[in-house]
């Protein structure tokens, strides 16, 4: 997944909760980009090494960029590319991914600060939404929680009463608040699928501190 949504997700899930179920999040690097000419044989070692419950992908830029940079066998301005790509890439990825028995969540590309690839990025959202069935695979729209008003790309977000930074200055990547926004989102569903617990005061932890988000971008 996008590396700054691993510590958050970590900190609010990771551990044991107060039925005695104990949680373990393993961020996998490196597996991410889908058309990887590896990326199949690297995410079945993953499955055979981990055994998880639950596969978790936020991703989509280097897709996008590679479906729009001629480097794949689809091309993203050839009519009916969606079609293609979902047959050829999405529907293989999501029997992968469960065909060892884990669940497959699909976080979609939030809006970035680049109107053309933002609108790229949308098309590739539609194209992914198919792997959904509600039962061993799900899409979750981010949009809703980090884009603006107008669907569009937003760096800051009012968060108990103060503006705060959520999106890195790269205008891609997420920053620590961003992260929790996104987390907040995402727990209820979790909670209840798997039965799993809330960290406490998880928001405010250590985690914020993580390498990966960068001192003075966010």
């Amino acid at each position: 997944m996008m590396k700054g949504l691993h510590p958050a997700l970590d900190a609010a899930l990771a551990g044991i909760g107060p039925n005695g179920r104990e949680v373990k999040i393993e961020w996998i690097p490196n597996a991410g980009i889908v058309e990887h000419p590896d990326a199949q044989a690297i995410w079945a070692e993953v499955l055979a090494d981990h055994d998880p419950d639950l596969s978790v992908f936020l991703l989509g830029w280097w897709e996008n960029f590679r479906l729009h940079s001629d480097q794949l066998e689809v091309f993203a301005r050839d009519p009916g590319w969606v079609e293609v790509y979902r047959s050829g890439t999405v529907e293989p990825w999501r029997e992968l991914v469960t065909s060892q028995g884990s669940d497959l969540l699909w976080l979609t590309m939030p809006p970035v600060d680049n109107d053309l690839r933002t609108a790229q990025m949308a098309e590739l959202n539609d194209a992914w939404a198919a792997v959904s069935n509600d039962s061993t695979s799900r899409v979750v729209d981010t949009w809703p929680v980090l884009a603006d008003a107008n669907g569009g790309f937003r760096s800051e977000a009012e968060i108990d009463g103060e503006v705060l930074r959520i999106r890195h200055i790269d205008g891609l990547h997420l920053c620590p608040d961003g992260a929790a926004l996104l987390v907040d989102a995402l727990l209820g569903d979790l909670m209840q699928r798997y039965e799993v617990s809330e960290q406490p005061n998880w928001k405010t932890g250590s985690w914020r501190n993580a390498e990966i988000y960068g001192e003075g971008t966010c």
